[in-house]
């Protein structure tokens, strides 16, 4: 017998995947998943080296962690230069933008690109659940550990249509079968597919997410029982 590779109790779930995953352009949307910015800690400490006592892991943690906005003064709520960037993070469990000087972070995938940013934690896991809020990511706006990105794009264009992407039913089909809890790492994204989001795209992008869902049935080939699988299980996004 061949290996099971990837089960799921849903036995529709498991005849879309099986088309997906064996198509011939299949790239993973696992690739263009990135975590969060990071300190240059010697850049930081050469200008704040009292900062050691505070930076976890005994001064030697990198990450823009989820409460780093409480515990460093290097980030403020107006912008005070123009080599500062905006950084989003939560406080409170609410969203919130700081200013931080460029020169203490290290570079950064998609940093100077558009992107999408969705939380890095989101819901229980249940099978069919939206995503919260996801947004648009400028370039120079960057992220703490609270939150994943996804794409590298040099255009807005393409930043909204992988948005668009990410709300669809069939995106969040494929994700449903591995994010199984809160957490919303780059491994759950394995089995969605990347796609062309540049005007060169065989899929209109412009159209709306109910739309796309159809355009992306069609090109998967999924039969009548599939597609109602995925419009009853899955919740809509607007």
């Amino acid at each position: 017998f061949e290996k099971i590779k990837v089960f799921s109790k849903f036995e529709e779930l498991n005849s879309i995947l099986q088309k997906v995953l064996k198509t011939s352009d299949f790239e993973s949307l696992e690739e263009l998943v990135y975590t969060q910015n990071k300190f240059d800690l010697e850049i930081f400490y050469n200008d704040y080296p009292e900062n050691r006592k505070i930076i976890g892991s005994e001064g030697r943690e990198k990450r823009l962690t989820t409460s780093i906005f409480s515990l460093l003064s290097i980030f403020s709520e107006e912008k005070k230069s123009n080599d500062d960037i905006e950084i989003l993070g939560l406080i409170n469990n609410v969203r919130k933008y700081r200013y931080v000087p460029l020169k203490y972070l290290e570079k950064h995938n998609n940093l100077y690109d558009y992107k999408v940013i969705l939380p890095k934690s989101n819901g229980t896991g249940a099978f069919g659940e939206i995503l919260s809020t996801p947004l648009i990511g400028k370039p120079f706006v960057g992220y703490t550990q609270s939150f994943i990105s996804i794409g590298s794009f040099k255009t807005s264009n393409e930043a909204e249509a992988c948005l668009k992407y990410i709300k669809s039913k069939f995106v969040r089909a494929m994700l449903g079968a591995l994010k199984v809890t809160q957490d919303n790492n780059k491994d759950v994204w394995k089995f969605v597919p990347i796609q062309n989001f540049s005007k060169k795209s065989k899929m209109d992008w412009t159209k709306s997410i109910f739309e796309i869902d159809q355009q992306l049935y069609a090109k998967y080939k999924l039969n009548q029982d599939e597609i109602e699988f995925i419009e009853k299980m899955i919740k809509p996004m607007d």
